[in-house]
């Protein structure tokens, strides 16, 4: 740094101590190397030292602009979620015996069956792979050829059910005589352990329907 015509900057602070606040009177340093470290820039800098010059304390500016994910979220994938629980999901539950604002679905249900079903009724298909990988197919011929709507992630799907419908439950399935309980997921394992028995133990790919 070329320090010939160097006259050094007052670093702009405040000091309750009158003996602090002579001796940094003193110090100077480069104007430059002070925004490099503050990595502000020429506007920022012009705003602190008016602030030193009239005594005052810079103020936190809040930003009130909406990012734009939370924008898309209320407006896009919020409403065809609410409509969905209150339209498809609550008429079809039962209240809980105990506790009158809980409601519960049928034990047939689980949450990435909602999910699916979710799915179905913006336009698309959930698919599942034996590892457990999902994709989303276009129905074909959907409603007459109506516009399929923009489908939020399961993660997704999982955050809105938790905040916005915490007392919505499924139901628990009921236990099979001698102990067992013979879900779906149960069904889908002896599913794949056969394929891979008919196919030499090989992976098995083929596809899915999600609500199997």
């Amino acid at each position: 740094h070329n320090t010939t015509h160097f006259r050094g900057f007052s670093m702009p602070f405040l000091s309750k101590d009158a003996e602090i606040g002579r001796e940094m009177k003193d110090i100077r340093i480069c104007k430059h190397a002070f925004m490099r470290l503050l990595r502000v820039g020429g506007k920022v800098m012009g705003t602190l030292q008016n602030h030193v010059n009239n005594g005052t304390m810079p103020t936190r500016k809040v930003c009130t602009i909406e990012p734009y994910w939370r924008k898309r979220y209320k407006e896009v994938i919020k409403p065809p979620l609410d409509a969905f629980f209150e339209e498809s999901l609550y008429p079809s539950a039962k209240k809980h015996p105990k506790h009158s604002d809980v409601h519960e679905l049928d034990s047939d249900w689980s949450k990435r069956k909602v999910y699916g079903y979710y799915c179905e009724t913006m336009g698309y298909e959930v698919l599942t792979d034996s590892s457990g990988r999902t994709t989303l197919e276009p129905i074909k011929d959907y409603n007459g050829g109506a516009e399929r709507q923009e489908v939020c992630s399961w993660t997704s799907f999982l955050r809105y059910w938790a905040k916005e419908h915490p007392k919505l439950l499924v139901s628990s399935k009921p236990t099979a005589a001698g102990g067992s309980n013979n879900s779906i997921g149960s069904v889908r394992e002896k599913k794949r352990k056969a394929a891979k028995m008919e196919g030499g133990g090989g992976p098995y790919l083929s596809k899915m329907p999600f609500n199997v």
